[in-house]
């Protein structure tokens, strides 16, 4: 019984013993376990989020886009260039600008094979293994001009080097433009009737640049007839040489527009007699480079009224007075050659000028008092009574008269051929 009692102290003791081994080992493990975990987090704490999930090889990459062009790294063949990108245009720079592999391709040089070049590259010097088709010379004309700039390579004068003929539809230069020079002036004046003496008038001249290309430099020659004296020229915007009477439009006409220049002259004298016309032509114009040009449909300081690079613009001392007197009849007669005739005011009026004619009106009633539909007769009224009637527009007097359409043509023989035996 004793025995039996000590032994079971004995094994007691040794479970406890083996507990208590088996307890401390698993401790040690848990706080192993403990340690490694910590080391393990504080590495992860050191790294960005993004770092983390590319830990994951199966998480998408995230890449860079280094030069903010909006294309990122992996479609972007130089990320530090924002010029490069698969968006960019190809342009003749030696490099790849639209990643596409290829360098400069499709672009041709500056048209001339320069020293140094394997082909016309437009001065990159690149290898002949990078030339394309289209900066490989072939000058078929041997002006010195690849074909690709050349317009007409079957032309010797014609390259972008040639120097353009105006008016002639053909471009010379190559830079995509017959050039064509066509100035037209009009001249008009703000009171062209009832002026006095003293009276200071205005006449306008407009250029206008009907070609298709700009111009400067352009002389515009005014001739001024006796009794008129020009003045307030300074106040003109542009410039005047009193000694040439003539104005020099500085300032550079673009196509398709126009410029105005306002004129001013004093009336010396107050009768219809003289002759008041003022009288306003293109003389000479430049380009940009300062060469002198030709009108394509006028010729320069002429004085050629038919042509558009010269015209002209009246003012009268005209019915001043409101004052009208018709004569009470008189003889028309129709011309021989059109067999028509034009009743003017001047021609029913003693007191009225040729040059006055514009300003008045006259109103021609056939017999029955039917109203004419112009002031010009034929040979179908001869011998009829033609009613006419002036009014001055200002104060609206009228006068009136009557006129007998005549036929003062010799009269023509016609004879029969016969024979008297």
């Amino acid at each position: 019984m004793g025995e039996l009692t000590n032994t079971s102290v004995r094994l007691g003791i040794l479970a406890s013993i083996n507990l208590s081994f088996l307890s401390a080992r698993i401790f040690k493990c848990f706080i192993l376990f403990l340690l490694m975990n910590l080391i393990a987090f504080s590495a992860i704490a050191k790294h960005s989020v993004t770092d983390i999930f590319l830990v994951n090889p199966n998480d998408p990459v995230k890449m860079m886009d280094s030069d903010n062009d909006s294309y990122t790294s992996d479609v972007d063949c130089d990320d530090n260039n924002p010029l490069v990108n698969p968006g960019a245009i190809e342009i003749l720079n030696g490099i790849d600008d639209n990643c596409n592999g290829n360098v400069d391709e499709g672009l041709c040089g500056n048209g001339i094979l320069e020293a140094g070049e394997a082909c016309d590259d437009g001065g990159l010097n690149d290898p002949a293994s990078s030339c394309y088709n289209c900066q490989i010379v072939n000058d078929a004309d041997g002006d010195g001009f690849n074909s690709a700039f050349d317009c007409n390579d079957d032309d010797i004068n014609i390259n972008p080097n040639a120097t353009e003929i105006p008016n002639n539809n053909v471009d010379e230069d190559c830079n995509g433009l017959a050039e064509v020079y066509d100035l037209a002036l009009t001249t008009i004046t703000s009171s062209p009737i009832n002026n006095s003496i003293g009276d200071i008038i205005k006449f306008t001249f407009t250029i206008a640049n009907e070609g298709n290309t700009n111009v400067n430099n352009i002389v515009l020659q005014v001739t001024n007839p006796s009794g008129f004296t020009p003045v307030n020229i300074d106040n003109t915007p542009l410039g005047w040489d009193n000694v040439a009477s003539s104005f020099t439009v500085i300032s550079e006409l673009s196509s398709a527009s126009n410029i105005s220049i306002d004129y001013y002259i004093q009336l010396e004298v107050g009768s219809c007699e003289e002759d008041f016309t003022i009288i306003g032509e293109i003389t000479s114009f430049e380009d940009l480079q300062g060469n002198s040009l030709e009108d394509i449909d006028s010729q320069p300081d002429n004085s050629e009224a038919s042509e558009d690079d010269q015209d002209e613009a009246f003012a009268f001392p005209c019915g001043s007075n409101c004052a009208l007197t018709c004569r009470s009849n008189v003889n028309v007669s129709v011309d021989e050659l059109s067999c028509m005739a034009e009743i003017t005011p001047s021609s029913i009026s003693e007191d009225i000028d040729t040059d006055c004619d514009f300003y008045y009106t006259i109103t021609l009633f056939d017999e029955n008092g039917l109203e004419l539909p112009t002031n010009v007769i034929d040979a179908s009224m001869v011998g009829m009574l033609i009613t006419y009637e002036l009014s001055e527009p200002e104060c609206n007097n009228k006068c009136s008269g009557i006129a007998l359409i005549e036929d003062k043509m010799a009269p023509t023989l016609s004879v029969q051929d016969f024979t008297v035996s």
